[in-house]
């Protein structure tokens, strides 16, 4: 028999959930940073830059100057959703996504820890656009840690393109 948080009897649905909607706020430990739904990560240290290859600190927009192969790994670390959860649907995910239509996503039904992902982009003709966008059904509360969120770019010989993190 499953419970809800004031103790009354609750029916599970067929997906293990109980179907209800609850309003969570940013737990207090937090870090106060989080992410919009269909917003950018934005990386504020740039530890790496290096190629034809330029990331904006302000919108989390990385730009690929020259034809290549790229070899993108990120990942971010999450205390939550923020807002209404249906329990049904919540989720939190993060796109890689270019502006040659490439589309890598990333989902776990795990609000809080950390979820990370890899994507291979193909750039033909110069420039290309990236970003990582929260692809979650809510807000995501990031992580008191230091970075919580960190994406590296390597080109295909293997040197390292572009290292940034959100502290």
């Amino acid at each position: 028999m499953n419970r809800d948080r004031q103790g009354r009897r609750v029916t599970a649905g067929a997906d293990g959930s109980d179907g209800a909607t609850y309003v969570l706020a940013a737990p207090a430990y937090s870090s106060g940073a989080s992410v919009a739904v269909s917003s950018n990560v934005v990386f504020n240290t740039a530890s790496y830059l290096s190629g034809n290859i330029s990331y904006n600190p302000v919108t989390g927009v990385v730009t690929f100057n020259e034809a290549n192969r790229y070899i993108i790994h990120w990942d971010v670390s999450t205390d939550g959703l923020i807002g209404a959860i249906n329990t049904a649907t919540a989720d939190v995910g993060f796109t890689l996504s270019s502006s040659q239509g490439d589309s890598h996503p990333v989902v776990s039904l795990l609000s809080t820890g950390q979820i990370s992902g890899f994507g291979i982009i193909d750039v033909v003709a110069a420039p290309v656009t990236l970003s990582l966008i929260n692809d979650s059904s809510n807000d995501v509360q990031l992580a008191d840690v230091s970075p919580n969120a960190h994406m590296m770019i390597n080109s295909s010989d293997g040197t390292i393109a572009l290292n940034v993190s959100r502290n």
